[in-house]
């Protein structure tokens, strides 16, 4: 059996020590034969609960669910909180993480079964607790209470690393999704801004043809006025010629 670092502190610190995992482990063959009517009574107040009761699905999958977690008491009173032990409790968090139950669910779930356990170590002790048959189910209810409280943390735990994978899953998706979107989207701008900029070169160069072409045209009338005077210079000169000589006839007769 092996027992990581991590789980061997964990006991220490709550103070579950050897001979509370032995308790633990005697109490085992008590529970195995009581266990099956408390989960039928903690799976019957679920169907009570619809938010709780659609998770499954089917009275066949909520049974199966039933005998898993039988399973699991079974292995937590074994008193072998190892590797094996952890990854169980390790597969329930994510279990329960992705079917999205919320901790409180969990947690709720363990008190019920808590206090038909405990009930049980009542009635396994006799109506009279005297002397040291009163430590033991003193030191027993405290194993118990270690025990699960261990495996609370152990689970949630995982909750907490699967819906940090999907929460960080989410937040890559997004981002990769608004990295495309706006890739897309600074792509249109460019090319748009390369259309314009195309639209803005060709109007200035027709400006400039036009403005190329009215400066011809200005020449052009210009050099036309200027040929205009000479024409009118020599009309000039034939009109007083003319009318010299009309003068001069009209002196001799």
């Amino acid at each position: 059996m092996t027992v990581s670092k991590q789980i061997a502190d964990r006991l220490a610190f709550c103070g579950l020590d050897q001979e509370m995992r032995n308790q633990l482990a005697a109490f085992l063959p008590t529970l195995e034969r009581a266990l099956p009517p408390v989960i039928d009574a903690f799976y019957a107040n679920i169907a009570r609960w619809p938010q709780l009761a659609q998770m499954f699905g089917s009275k066949e999958a909520m049974r199966r669910a039933g005998d898993l977690q039988s399973s699991h008491w079974l292995k937590l009173f074994s008193g072998r909180f190892d590797d094996e032990y952890v990854e169980a409790v390790r597969q329930i968090g994510l279990v329960h993480s992705r079917i999205g139950l919320d901790p409180q669910w969990y947690i709720g779930g363990y008190a019920f079964i808590l206090r038909h356990v405990f009930e049980l170590v009542g009635k396994s002790a006799g109506k009279s607790l005297v002397g040291g048959q009163a430590v033991r189910a003193t030191r027993l209810c405290s194993a118990i209470n270690m025990a699960v409280s261990i495996d609370m943390d152990l689970a949630i735990s995982g909750y907490i690393v699967q819906n940090k994978a999907t929460y960080d899953a989410k937040l890559t998706a997004l981002a990769g999704d608004f990295e495309t979107k706006v890739g897309s989207l600074v792509g249109k701008l460019a090319t748009a801004s390369n259309e314009l900029e195309g639209t803005a070169r060709s109007m200035t160069d027709t400006s400039q043809q036009a403005n190329e072409r009215a400066m011809t045209v200005a020449a052009a009338a210009e050099e036309a006025r200027a040929g205009d005077q000479p024409v009118a210079s020599a009309a000039a000169q034939l009109s007083a010629s003319i009318q010299m000589i009309a003068q001069q006839v009209a002196e001799s007769g």
